[in-house]
């Protein structure tokens, strides 16, 4: 499964940069636009896990309508992580030391509810459809953030990097 999902997963790639533009922060940083991004990433990502995920017909129903309260939650942590990176990518220069520092807590936090928004979706998966596809689900979840996440990481600027 792994090495057939990184087609789909560059691709992904690509639509986050896509939600990404150079052309209005200072320095090169860019801005994301942070609900193409997300409508970009909803789309990519079903079609990902109707490629990656075989349910049954009685799964089916089950499995798509935890997967739509899943993305309901996680559009709103992740905007809001696109957000502060939108904000750094902007300011990244002239951000004082407090305020990198709110903001590395408030990322951190966002890490941390992404994580548990998967664990948790992926337990009702497994309880109500099935525990094999409840994990692969965590797992395809994983690799998707981890790569839209590199793609975003990418774009920004280094603290006290010259650009």
């Amino acid at each position: 499964m792994r090495r057939w999902i990184w087609i789909p997963i560059l691709a992904l790639g690509c639509l986050v940069s896509r939600a990404y533009t150079q052309d209005t922060a200072p320095a090169g940083g860019g801005t994301i636009n942070v609900e193409r991004a997300n409508q970009a990433l909803t789309t990519a990502r079903r079609t990902l896990f109707e490629s990656n995920i075989t349910l049954t017909d009685a799964q089916k129903d089950p499995f798509w309508a935890i997967f739509n309260e899943f993305e309901k939650e996680r559009g709103a942590v992740t905007g809001k992580t696109l957000q502060l990176v939108q904000t750094y990518a902007a300011n990244f220069s002239t951000l004082t030391n407090d305020q990198l520092m709110q903001m590395l807590k408030e990322v951190t936090a966002n890490s941390k509810k992404q994580i548990d928004l998967r664990a948790k979706y992926a337990e009702q998966i497994a309880k109500k459809v099935d525990p094999k596809i409840g994990t692969r689900f965590y797992q395809i979840d994983d690799y998707l953030t981890t790569a839209a996440r590199l793609e975003v990481l990418d774009k920004i600027p280094f603290v006290g990097a010259k650009q």
